[in-house]
């Protein structure tokens, strides 16, 4: 027999689960540029943006729940985006066309 136990884990006061449910990218798909809207920020904050390969081609020390990134400069294609809060991450797909 085994037992499952689910739990909340904590960062702060502000549930880690909640961040991977209420963080937002858009627009996606792209041309340009994202925005990034996080319900939680700290002081330990970074964004990667890993390409198809798996290079990372950008990254950005997060200051402020809403952030703005320029993505001119990137092929179009398809990019995966990495959020890491306190060491924990978040990944969503983005398209940039």
């Amino acid at each position: 027999n085994s037992v499952t136990q689910e739990f909340d884990l904590f960062v702060g006061s502000t549930l880690v689960n909640s961040i991977e449910n209420n963080f937002q990218i858009y627009p996606n798909p792209t041309t340009d540029h994202i925005n990034i809207l996080l319900p939680v920020i700290s002081d330990n904050s970074y964004i990667y943006i890993i390409d198809n390969i798996g290079k990372i081609v950008f990254v950005k020390q997060l200051s402020d729940k809403l952030t703005s990134l320029d993505l001119s400069e990137l092929a179009s294609g398809v990019y995966i985006v990495k959020i890491n809060i306190n060491n924990q991450n978040y990944f969503e797909k983005i398209i940039i066309e």
